[in-house]
């Protein structure tokens, strides 16, 4: 509780640069404010600077294709794709997935990396919440480690102080080899997510008090692996994905009811963002 409450004190205290983009319409980050963790507690509550009250919040949104390589989802990464999502399907968060685990130097990850920022920023001026995710399978591998840690280091020092912009750190993790596939005693761990994690969170804590995300185990299905060796950061949530055509809540997925429900009931907050 000592190291939660020192990291508290300092990002009160530390000084952030200002968010780069403003909002032209009023939306649900004007209604909650910045997202932040009830300590103790597996809520998110919106704070907002000069309101006395905390709000427990509720969005909905959908999440970008993989911005990699040029893939045909590239195409939705554009102003208007944003603007239509918000107008027209309400959605209230948004997720650009940037993909360019290989390189960040190469011609086709500067247009991508371009593209995310187009997102980024038109959901800010819609006043929507926006999730920058590090979309990659084996971020916990050392090369790939410090590409994310550059990639993050950017993000934070441009958007850590827009008050909508949550960092996703590890989209899915699968093998800890770095496979495509592997059997289940071959798969990354939760120790080994933790440790990658606990090496990229100083680096956009340098820059941003902003809510973070943590991927778990299994492609993000085994969120009660983080039960009693959770991140000592006030302001994290892990990753839970759930897709309705191929997993089945009730009996024997990988994800299911009880393992969510275990995870809060040890205070840990599940974040959806597939």
């Amino acid at each position: 509780m000592k190291k939660i409450v020192c990291m508290a004190a300092f990002l009160f205290a530390h000084s952030f640069a200002e968010c780069p983009v403003t909002p032209s319409v009023e939306g649900p980050v004007s209604h909650y404010g910045r997202l932040q963790v009830r300590e103790g507690t597996p809520f998110i509550d919106g704070v907002k600077e000069g309101r006395e009250d905390i709000r427990l919040v509720q969005v909905r949104g959908v999440s970008f294709g993989w911005a990699r390589d040029n893939w045909e989802s590239v195409h939705f990464y554009n102003a208007n794709a944003v603007e239509r999502l918000v107008k027209d399907w309400k959605v209230e968060i948004l997720r650009a997935a940037y993909g360019q685990t290989n390189s960040l130097t190469s011609q086709a990850a500067i247009d991508n990396l371009e593209r995310v920022r187009t997102v980024i920023n038109a959901a800010i001026e819609n006043d929507v919440y926006i999730i920058i995710d590090w979309h990659s399978h084996n971020a916990h591998l050392e090369a790939e480690k410090e590409r994310a840690k550059q990639f993050f280091e950017e993000m934070a020092q441009e958007y850590g102080s827009c008050d909508g912009v949550i960092f996703e750190l590890f989209n899915e993790p699968v093998c800890a080899n770095g496979a495509s596939s592997c059997m289940p005693a071959d798969r990354t761990t939760w120790p080994q997510i933790k440790e990658y994690a606990e090496e990229v969170i100083p680096i956009i804590r340098a820059h941003s008090p902003n809510l973070i995300l943590v991927g778990t185990p299994d492609w993000s299905q085994k969120v009660q692996d983080a039960i009693g060796n959770a991140i000592d950061d006030a302001n994290v949530g892990y990753v839970v994905h759930f897709y309705s055509a191929s997993h089945d809540l009730n009996l024997n997925a990988n994800i299911n009811r009880n393992h969510i429900n275990r995870a809060l009931d040890d205070a840990l907050p599940v974040f959806v963002t597939e």
